[in-house]
């Protein structure tokens, strides 16, 4: 059975998930905001309070399958989460970049709605924890200015008269979460690699500005992209750029 924790305000969900995971192998941690919330690469993530979904959840011990890539359970989050939309959006209307941001068309650009974060912890070679925090924008309206011209919610894509409560949205996530976490790895790899859509696109590398083609994705989530009859290795989404439309 899972620790389930519900805060008004707290710092950030995955910290509190990893100081909790000591006391029970699965830990759910859900909260109205979060005061420093964070993503990859050391980014901030802010929202308002009452407006968007702030939750982590921590996996331990025999809640993880053995020998499997933390990108196993990324997979699975970012499909859970666009499944969830799928109650609210057509599917021609939302797409995964990689590895695991949820962006959604609004006329015709694309502005992201939900951004995952998987942190692990291993003792030796032997992974001992992984914590998912999905942050999702519900009712957000007001962005910061480095991020309002990329950013979208769900409220602000849907009709005003369509009635969406978070927490109904919340317990949807986790269910679907769990659900596919009972796949074995092979059969959520397929998913993901089919929600990406990425094969064969030309993409940009953002510090060189060059262009590449991605030949392939490996199990262990990681990009092999040609450049120029060059093989190049990339595990950060945020190091390229692609054409979501294509």
């Amino acid at each position: 059975m899972s620790l389930i924790l519900h805060y008004d305000a707290i710092s950030s969900t995955n910290t509190i998930a990893r100081a909790f995971k000591k006391y029970s192998n699965s830990v759910i941690i859900s909260s109205n905001s979060q005061k420093s919330g964070f993503g990859r690469n050391g980014k901030s993530w802010f929202g308002d309070s009452y407006k968007n979904i702030y939750l982590s959840i921590a996996l331990s011990s025999t809640m993880l399958k053995n020998h499997i890539s933390p990108f196993y359970y990324q997979a699975c989050s970012v499909l859970a989460v666009q499944a969830s939309l799928f109650l609210y959006l057509s599917p021609d209307m939302i797409r995964i970049k990689y590895p695991n941001d949820i962006y959604i068309r609004q006329n015709m650009s694309w502005k992201k709605i939900s951004g995952i974060l998987i942190q692990t912890e291993y003792i030796g070679s032997h992974l001992e924890s992984v914590i998912i925090g999905i942050g999702l924008n519900v009712f957000q309206q007001e962005y910061d200015e480095t991020i309002k011209d990329k950013a979208i919610s769900l409220s602000q894509i849907l009709d005003d008269d369509y009635n969406v409560v978070i927490q109904s949205l919340q317990s949807t996530i986790l269910s679907n979460l769990f659900g596919y976490l009972e796949y074995d790895e092979q059969y959520i790899y397929t998913l993901w690699h089919d929600a990406l859509n990425i094969i064969g696109k030309e993409i940009t590398i953002v510090n060189t500005g060059e262009s590449a083609i991605v030949d392939s994705i490996g199990n262990n989530g990681i990009l092999h992209v040609i450049q120029d009859n060059n093989n190049l290795y990339i595990d950060n989404g945020d190091s390229i750029y692609y054409d979501l439309n294509e």
